[in-house]
């Protein structure tokens, strides 16, 4: 039985009642999808499954993918990130299109909203899945050494703590920003999610976290239906 929580919403005063439940003095991501049935898949993971090519190579192909990306990438800008950044180069290749681990989330509700029902099909159900960033980062930092947690004390987008989410795995998802954000990251007030368990798929270790923290709210997931625009 899954453990994360769902609830239909076919009015906007369940819509305000559901937004409203969550706990004001925790830190919430949302992330909205068109069709409630689709899973929580970064584009990468949807590119190998596309081509039949197993998840216990996702790393390689995105050490591909980004060497690619790097070598190009002065052929249109004029700013480059720092080598070392791993997270910033990533952040530019999703702002592109290129295929990452990372998978867009925003720390607005009626952002997430938005994208939810912008190009929703009549009777049909959209979703807003809902996280607490505060559990994410909570587990986040059980997995720190004394001199990682000096770092992060100091700069908490210090590029080598982002290089080992990325580099190191792990049985937990990480939220993750470049320290400098690009105008779209900005204005959809954007964040990442990034699964450190790379053999495995992103929405079956969401729901492994899931089990971890199950509280009301902990990972909640609303399907909206277009209902609520009439």
């Amino acid at each position: 039985m899954s453990a994360i929580t769902t609830r239909t919403i076919r009015t906007l005063r369940e819509l305000n009642d559901v937004s409203g439940s969550l706990k004001p003095t925790a830190q919430w991501l949302y992330r909205g999808q068109r069709d409630a049935s689709w899973n929580l898949e970064p584009s990468l993971e949807r590119a190998l499954r596309r081509f039949r090519i197993p998840l216990s190579e996702l790393r390689e192909y995105e050490c591909r993918l980004l060497r690619q990306f790097r070598r190009h990438f002065h052929r249109y800008s004029s700013y480059l990130p720092s080598e070392e950044d791993s997270i910033e180069w990533l952040t530019y290749m999703q702002h592109h299109g290129a295929p990452t681990r990372l998978l867009d989330w925003t720390y607005s509700f009626n952002v997430a909203l938005f994208f939810a029902i912008e190009s929703v099909d009549v009777d049909s159900k959209c979703a807003v899945w809902v996280v607490d960033n505060d559990f994410l980062v909570a587990e986040m930092l059980t997995g720190l050494s004394p001199d990682e947690m000096e770092i992060r004390r100091k700069n908490d987008k210090d590029p080598r703590l982002a290089n080992k989410f990325l580099e190191k795995e792990a049985n937990t998802i990480v939220g993750v920003n470049p320290f400098r954000l690009n105008e779209r990251l900005a204005v959809q007030q954007g964040a990442f999610l990034l699964s450190r368990r790379t053999a495995k798929p992103f929405t079956e270790t969401f729901e492994l976290l899931s089990q971890k923290n199950p509280t009301p709210h902990g990972c909640p997931r609303c399907a909206c239906t277009s209902g609520i625009l009439t």
